[in-house]
């Protein structure tokens, strides 16, 4: 699929302040991601070269040169894990302070010495934070091709979800919408899980939760606590983002 690369006059950065998850944090808004037993320790190289990039971005735009955003392109040799978590911590962090799911989220990377954007749809998204899950439980450091979908489900439906996962079960849930994707196409209308049918949307956040947590700690959680009503505006609302918009 031939995919095209453009020159915007400024790119709209969903970028949130990264802060180290601390006591106070284990519970936000309803939603708990805890495992006492995991370090707190930060990765500082990975963390600064991520931030880097943002910030020359973040400067791209204020100067008001043109950065190159493109759309469902993978960079030469992949996403890298370290990259896609960031965009989980950055969703992870928009939805809970938006109280819905992005239109997409931006992933930076050099090319020629310029910084470039891939702008993720969140079913393009979905399926590469699924694949990091997947990678992280396995031990795989490799990096991630793109499986381009920027397809949403048709009928997007599930029930409220109140409980504990265990990382044996969302490690096989992440494989299971990475599959679904890579066969099918479009993103699916829900999850199975022990808990019961998630919505697409929940899902989103939950993958996030735990990319974030990885981020932010270098391990895996044990478990996840999701506490998510069918009912949140978060279900309500269907992301939904085209290629014009980089008009």
């Amino acid at each position: 699929m031939k995919m095209k690369i453009v020159f915007l006059a400024f790119a709209i950065l969903l970028f949130v302040s990264i802060s180290p998850l601390s006591a106070s944090d284990e519970s936000v808004n309803g939603y708990a991601l805890i495992d006492k037993n995991v370090s707190m320790s930060v990765d500082s190289d990975i963390k600064s070269q991520e931030l880097a990039l943002i910030k020359k971005a973040e400067i791209i735009k204020e100067e008001r040169d043109p950065i190159m955003i493109s759309q469902g392109v993978s960079p030469v040799g992949g996403f890298t894990q370290a990259g896609l978590l960031n965009c989980s911590n950055r969703v992870r962090n928009w939805i809970e302070t938006n109280g819905k799911c992005p239109n997409y989220v931006d992933y930076y990377y050099t090319s020629g010495g310029q910084t470039v954007t891939a702008r993720l749809p969140m079913p393009d998204y979905l399926y590469l934070i699924s694949k990091v899950i997947e990678y992280k439980y396995d031990g795989k450091t490799s990096n991630v091709a793109i499986k381009s979908s920027n397809v949403n489900p048709t009928s997007p439906s599930g029930v409220s979800i109140n409980g504990q996962i265990t990382k044996a079960n969302f490690y096989i849930y992440a494989k299971n919408v990475a599959k679904f994707i890579e066969d099918n196409g479009p993103a699916p209308n829900y999850l199975t899980t022990n808990l019961g049918k998630m919505q697409y949307q929940t899902v989103i956040y939950m993958f996030s939760r735990i990319g974030q947590y990885i981020y932010l700690n270098n391990a895996m959680p044990s478990y996840v606590t999701v506490s998510v009503p069918i009912s949140h505006s978060m279900n309500k609302y269907l992301p939904d983002y085209h290629p014009s918009e980089l008009i």
